[in-house]
């Protein structure tokens, strides 16, 4: 994160929807959209005499359009991951990328976790690029978690790290690939 704080964002919508699954005491590892207004609010703090004078300029309108498409970037880009008993929920509760999916860790072959290496997402103020791919007997599925980085001591936007997420597979016994430094 870049304020210097930690603020353990959470996504109450994935605890609503792992409850609503009958999942009990997951362990989870947040990606939330909430980043969004803080990423925005960071940018109104920074860049606040560009900002408010945009607007009033006659390419000002721009802005409008631009917002929209912030958000289903942000909405694309977060998954949350739970690990529970024997299985791993992926969940996306951003419209309208809504989606929730199980796997058996025993199905598991391979996961990786890595980055992109394109700057676009840096246009949307979406400064993680993180992704977690699973590689099962059924095929490869790639889950973008931009909101869920790297352990970096007290500057963190959720309690529960990608570093954790990682150690947590291993010691579970599963085959992981961490490419993140």
């Amino acid at each position: 994160m870049l304020t210097g704080v930690s603020l353990n964002l959470k996504d109450k919508r994935v605890d609503k929807i792992l409850q609503s699954k009958g999942i009990a005491t997951p362990e989870v590892y947040y990606s939330p959209v909430k980043t969004l207004p803080v990423a925005l609010m960071m940018m109104v703090l920074f860049l606040f005499p560009a900002i408010f004078l945009f607007p009033f300029n006659k390419y000002g309108l721009l802005l409008l359009p631009y917002l929209p498409f912030i958000y289903l970037v942000f909405a694309y880009h977060n998954t949350s991951f739970a690990l529970h008993d024997e299985k791993l929920t992926m969940i996306n509760p951003n419209f309208p990328f809504k989606r929730v999916e199980t796997v058996d860790l025993s199905a598991i072959e391979l996961i990786t976790i890595d980055k992109r290496f394109i700057h676009w997402h840096l246009l949307f103020l979406l400064f993680g690029r993180n992704y977690v791919m699973i590689k099962t007997k059924q095929g490869v599925k790639k889950y973008h978690c931009a909101c869920l980085e790297l352990d970096a001591f007290d500057e963190n936007w959720t309690e529960k790290t990608m570093d954790d997420f990682h150690l947590r597979l291993k010691e579970k016994g599963l085959p992981v690939v961490f490419n993140l430094d």
